[in-house]
């Protein structure tokens, strides 16, 4: 496909982006890079963002338990940082 104007890199990389499907792993690299921002870089044991639900495994009895305690407050605070709803629920195990 020959064009005949000239883009910018930001839209030739979106449009690859988009056509090529890795539009689901980026926005779980910026969601699992929010995360360690907010919660501490000690809680990214094992981190996974599937259908707006995040998935976070914690080894530590005492950590899992503050996050389970201020879950909604972490959901708010990462879709603030994020910009955008991309978190509609977490589950922490």
């Amino acid at each position: 496909m020959h064009r005949t104007k000239t883009l910018s890199l930001k839209v030739l990389l979106n449009e690859f982006i988009s056509n090529h499907q890795f539009e689901s792993k980026l926005t779980e690299a910026r969601v699992i890079a929010a995360w360690k921002e907010i919660a501490g870089p000690f809680v990214d044991a094992g981190i996974r963002l599937y259908r707006q639900t995040m998935y976070v495994h914690v080894a530590s009895s005492a950590v899992r338990y503050e996050l389970l305690m201020q879950r909604s407050q972490l959901q708010r605070l990462l879709n603030e940082k994020l910009g955008e709803p991309l978190v509609k629920k977490i589950i922490i195990t």
